[in-house]
């Protein structure tokens, strides 16, 4: 399944990258990721599928500047027992300015449901929706995180 999350953030490019490269360093991406589990945890729950959450590990590449771009890519998947019951979703994060003192933040990318067509029937019909709460709130982390002054992140 391919998708694609965009945030605006109302910060100059310069210092939103920089901001969003210390965050996902300090592993504080990882953080918000185990937050994001959990709100599509209760989306699962809600479709009558309780107990399915997981811890996840987020590895990033060294950033890439192509032109006006700044680009990592994402890999996001599941960690302990069971692995094999959870998508691994690979992804680019990609920083650009939208527009003078605003930043656009992406995620795009794509992740192939497990558990082959059985797998993907229930991907059509609950899970979809639950990782795209999980990808949309740790956007909106990131998007935080890369407004906040660094007086902010001291106190």
């Amino acid at each position: 399944m391919y998708f694609s999350q965009v945030v605006l953030v109302d910060s100059p490019v310069e210092e939103t990258t920089a901001r969003l490269l210390t965050w996902l360093a300090a592993e504080q991406g990882q953080a918000a990721a185990a937050d994001a589990m959990t709100a599509g945890g209760k989306v699962m729950a809600r479709a009558g599928f309780a107990g399915l959450s997981k811890t996840v590990e987020i590895r990033t590449s060294p950033p890439d500047q192509r032109g006006d771009i700044t680009m990592m890519a994402l890999r996001w998947s599941a960690t302990g027992p069971f692995v094999s019951l959870f998508p691994v979703l690979v992804a680019f994060l990609e920083i650009s300015e939208a527009v003078t003192g605003q930043t656009r933040v992406a995620l795009i990318g794509s992740y192939r449901a497990p558990l082959g067509p059985a797998g993907e029937l229930l991907d059509r019909a609950v899970l979809h929706k639950a990782g795209l709460v999980t990808i949309r709130r740790w956007l909106r982390a990131a998007s935080a995180a890369a407004t906040t002054t660094d007086h902010e992140q001291d106190s």
